[in-house]
């Protein structure tokens, strides 16, 4: 006779589990990706604990996500420069399972930043450049090293200003993957 006995409750799930986001979907320009998704539904209200793979697999051969249990879950990843997909999987307490993929590519940016533009406003007293991507620029009147300029306006920005200090600038802009380009520009003839 078995006198051990104890109360078990089940509850069903008001809605089925869901992804609602899934991240990156498009190009990174960063070798560090972070893997990011949404959960909603299920039987605690989109908490779930969620995996990945770079195969199709089931939830159980996949590798956990650093940061889950929750609804909102995240993995960063190291990556070379190339095209991935990462399959996911979200489980909640009930068994309930979602599952979605996401593709995207990882294009590290090696290229200097390149002068688009430049001239003169003689009336503010300033030389303007323009630059085909984000940069911090200095310059000086002869050749330096990026650190030993002084900076002109607009750090992080396409468009710098420097006074018209020189007849003849060297310029360094630096991009944010640490990108550098060197030029020379002599204005002799506008001022």
């Amino acid at each position: 006779m078995n006198e051990d006995s104890f109360v078990f409750t089940t509850r069903a799930s008001e809605s089925a589990l869901e992804i609602v986001s899934l991240s990156p979907d498009d190009v990174s320009f960063d070798t560090d990706v972070t893997l990011e998704v949404e959960t909603d539904g299920g039987a605690e209200d989109g908490e779930a604990v969620c995996a990945f793979s770079t195969e199709d697999i089931g939830y159980n051969s996949m590798i956990q996500f650093a940061t889950t249990n929750d609804t909102v879950h995240a993995q960063i990843l190291t990556l070379v420069p190339g095209d991935y997909t990462y399959y996911v999987v979200c489980r909640d307490v009930a068994g309930n399972e979602a599952g979605n993929s996401t593709s995207f590519t990882v294009d590290v940016d090696t290229a200097a930043p390149e002068i688009q533009n430049f001239y003169v406003d003689a009336a503010y007293s300033t030389l303007t450049v323009e630059m085909d991507e984000a940069s911090t620029c200095e310059y000086a009147s002869d050749t330096f090293s990026f650190g030993e300029g002084t900076e002109m306006t607009g750090a992080n920005m396409t468009i710098h200003e420097a006074s018209l200090d020189y007849s003849r600038y060297s310029l360094v802009c630096e991009d944010s993957y640490s990108n550098q380009g060197s030029y020379f520009i002599d204005i002799s003839t506008w001022v």
